[in-house]
């Protein structure tokens, strides 16, 4: 069993998932990806996911739809959404925090090493 942090990853564009993939793997930590609302809360109820990034290739109806029922499943579990350029809908507001996608892996790696570090201090108080 892995002792690294889990991190789900929700996204359409399966090029972007797989770059996200390999980018947050070489940073130390496991990933599991799904393609659709049943799979995120399949994974949620499944795995012990540390943190959620969301992709900005999710409609942002769905998406509100989805992290709301992910907070009711798992409320402690943060919420990255990836945005493109600044462009944040207002039902992405819900997440914990919005990720500029344009500003490249290293500013994702900072958001989820803050992230995933703040879940793991909640867990354990």
């Amino acid at each position: 069993m892995s002792l690294r942090a889990l991190v789900l990853h929700y996204g359409y564009d399966e090029l972007l998932s797989e770059a996200r993939v390999a980018v947050l793997e070489d940073a130390g930590y496991d990933v599991v990806c799904a393609d659709s609302p049943a799979a995120v809360l399949r994974a949620l109820r499944a795995r012990r996911v540390r943190l959620v990034i969301a992709c900005h290739s999710i409609p942002a109806e769905e998406l509100e739809s989805v992290v709301y029922q992910m907070r009711q499943y798992k409320p402690k579990v943060p919420i990255l959404v990836v945005h493109v350029g600044g462009l944040i809908n207002p039902q992405r507001a819900m997440a914990d925090a919005c990720v500029d996608g344009l500003r490249g892996p290293q500013h994702l790696l900072s958001q989820v090493a803050s992230w995933a570090g703040r879940s793991t201090r909640v867990a354990a108080g």
